[in-house]
């Protein structure tokens, strides 16, 4: 049985090494490129499966194939719910530039400008992947839509929840949106600084492990090494 599953799992491998790539459409038919799965992603099958048969190797029946499914069942889920790199990096960014976006509308708000014109003063002038939700929130406005239903959806985009929300409320109750927009633009600007003083404080700690792992066998070659052969040597046979 495991050689069975070895060699599906072996076809597996198989067939997605060879797939055949698709082949490019005319410009005037294209498709709108997709960004393309991370490689956990698209061998999750494989690498589920793979884990499975070391529950099935190593295990004799029935425990081997609980195990296996088990094993399968949370490689699949962990391997579903990871984030990629590129979400992660974008996201990490998105909360650097977030706070000087804020406070730069909130500059513009404070001079007299409407909301609408300064998103797209700030998104004119300040590029990168914090803006581009209020960009499409700012053309949304321009066309007619309903300032709630846009600060709904810019409250599901990642990065950018407390602005919708704070939005939705400003629209809601009638609150001044220049004061409520300052505020939070310090706030988000106190959060960045505070992520940022922990995360200067971890480089210490991470800075350290490397160290101690080329002390430690140096350590023990120098100083333990010699007493256990001195004492070895003393030792009457």
């Amino acid at each position: 049985m495991t050689a069975f599953v070895s060699a599906v799992l072996a076809a597996v491998a198989l067939v997605l090494a060879l797939r055949p790539r698709p082949v490019p459409q005319p410009s005037s038919v294209r498709r709108p490129s997709r960004t393309p799965d991370p490689p956990l992603v698209r061998h999750r099958v494989l690498i589920s499966g793979s884990a499975a048969l070391g529950g099935v190797t190593f295990l004799a029946p029935p425990v081997g194939w609980v195990v296996a499914a088990v094993a399968f069942a949370a490689v699949w889920v962990t391997i579903g719910r990871a984030e990629p790199a590129a979400v992660r990096r974008e996201r990490e960014q998105v909360a650097r530039e977030l706070p000087q976006v804020i406070q730069l509308i909130g500059l513009v708000l404070a001079s007299g400008g409407s909301l609408a014109d300064a998103i797209r003063q700030v998104a004119a002038a300040f590029p990168g992947p914090a803006v581009e939700p209020l960009r499409r929130a700012e053309a949304r406005l321009a066309v007619g839509m309903a300032a709630a239903d846009v600060w709904r959806e810019l409250a599901v985009q990642p990065g950018l929840e407390r602005v919708g929300r704070a939005l939705c409320r400003a629209e809601g109750a009638g609150i001044p949106v220049a004061s409520m927009v300052q505020g939070l633009g310090a706030d988000l600007a106190r959060e960045e600084r505070a992520r940022s003083e922990d995360a200067a404080r971890t480089v210490g700690v991470r800075a350290a492990v490397p160290l101690g792992l080329c002390l430690l066998p140096a350590f023990l070659v120098i100083g333990i090494v010699p007493v256990i052969a001195s004492a070895l040597t003393s030792l009457q046979w």
